[in-house]
């Protein structure tokens, strides 16, 4: 359990993911109100976490509205380098800070021209060597940053068909494929999936989405793709279910993964 976080109504943990580098797990959380309003009430505290799974251990917490003073938020996806700093991307609008290993420095890495918290900007982060990927639901495209940049600075990924991508949660490099495959997931519409040849990000084809209409996993919204051994799988969210009285969970039992691994190599013979 995370102090003053888990089963608190006020707070969702939004982004998890483990750091390569070091085998920690950055934790992200945010206050509820920013994605309950769309952005448009930013009010409450969100979170950094860093946690040794290994001897079940939190390592530091961090408030990062102080760096943020409220002026935007929805904080949720996580990217790494291998310089121990770990990036969390935020929604409301499109915003990168860039943390240190120790949670002592937090950074605006990167802020748009104009801040205004009721537009949605980015939504997943992605990480190979040096560069970070990223989804913008502002235009609906995926861009790319140098992480060895004392700030940040998005680069178009240009797409071939550049075919829209909608409502995009988060985005994800699947480690069999070495860097050069990026699933991404769109809500209601499934998991598409771009190829950069070479890796580097600077141009990718658009190969073709693989749908959410799986009958094991009705009612579910796509939140991102996941590599469990060598087989990808569909991570369904069920976030309209109601919640029970008292809680911060639903009454759901059963949470399917849909298997996308046919579905992936097949657009992958173009």
């Amino acid at each position: 359990m995370l102090s003053d976080i888990t089963r608190n109504t006020n707070l969702r943990t939004s982004g998890v993911r483990v750091d390569r580098y070091n085998k920690l797990v950055p934790i992200v959380t945010n206050a509820a109100a920013s994605f309950k309003t769309g952005g448009q009430n930013l009010s409450g505290d969100n979170f950094i976490t860093k946690y040794d799974a290994a001897k079940k251990q939190v390592l530091w917490s961090k408030n990062i509205t102080t760096v943020s003073k409220g002026e935007y938020a929805g904080f949720q996806d996580i990217g790494h380098d291998s310089r121990g700093n770990t990036y969390v991307v935020g929604t409301f609008p499109g915003t990168i800070l860039r943390v240190d290993r120790e949670g002592s420095n937090i950074i605006p890495w990167y802020l748009p021209a104009k801040i205004d918290h009721t537009k949605t900007g980015f939504s997943g982060l992605a990480a190979v060597e040096n560069c970070l990927l990223t989804s913008n639901n502002a235009d609906s495209q995926i861009y790319r940053f140098d992480m060895t940049a004392e700030k940040g600075s998005p680069v178009l990924v240009r797409r071939s068909p550049d075919a829209t991508l909608a409502t995009i949660d988060a985005i994800y490099l699947p480690p069999k494929y070495e860097g050069k495959v990026l699933l991404v997931a769109e809500n209601a519409k499934g998991i598409t999936v771009l190829r950069s040849s070479d890796g580097s990000w600077q141009a990718a084809e658009h190969l073709g989405t693989v749908p959410n209409n799986s009958s094991a996993a009705q009612g579910g919204t796509i939140t991102t793709a996941v590599q469990v051994g060598e087989s990808l799988y569909m991570v369904e969210g069920f976030s309209a279910d109601p919640p029970v009285s008292n809680s911060t969970a639903g009454n759901r039992t059963e949470f399917p993964m849909v298997d996308i691994t046919s579905e992936v190599e097949q657009l992958l013979k173009k």
